[in-house]
C-alpha cells in the first residue's frame, strides 16, 4: 500500500482529503504544519508528500528545502497545494497523486 503524509492546516479540508485518500486505498499519515510534516516525513518516509504551501510555522518553500537537506527524505516526491481553491478538486488531488506515483 503506497503511503501518502497530507499536510493541510484547514482541519476541514485535512479530514476531507484523509479520507478521500483512504478510500481510494492509500496509507495516510497526516499534519497541519510544516514542522509536524518534517518530523512525520523523517519517521514515516511516506512514497508521497502532498503539501499546503500556506502553513503556519514553517511552510512555503521552507519545508521542501529542508526535506531535499535531509538524505533520508530528499527522494520523497512533494506535491504542493498553493492555494484554497483548488481544494475542493478531488479529481485533481488524485490525478496528481497518481501521476506522481506513477498508477
Amino acid at each position: 500500500m503506497k503511503s501518502i503524509l497530507l499536510v493541510e492546516d484547514s482541519k476541514f479540508l485535512r479530514l476531507a482529503s484523509e479520507r478521500a485518500l483512504v478510500r481510494a486505498g492509500y496509507s495516510v499519515v497526516s499534519t497541519d504544519d510544516g514542522e509536524q510534516a518534517l518530523r512525520e516525513a523523517q519517521q514515516h518516509i511516506p512514497d508521497l508528500i502532498r503539501l499546503d504551501m500556506l502553513l503556519p510555522k514553517l511552510g512555503g518553500p521552507e519545508v521542501p528545502r529542508a526535506l531535499k537537506k535531509n538524505p533520508a527524505t530528499a527522494q520523497i516526491p512533494v506535491v504542493e497545494k498553493r492555494d484554497k481553491t483548488e481544494a475542493g478538486r478531488r479529481g485533481r488531488l488524485f490525478r496528481e497523486i497518481e501521476v506522481t506515483l506513477g498508477h
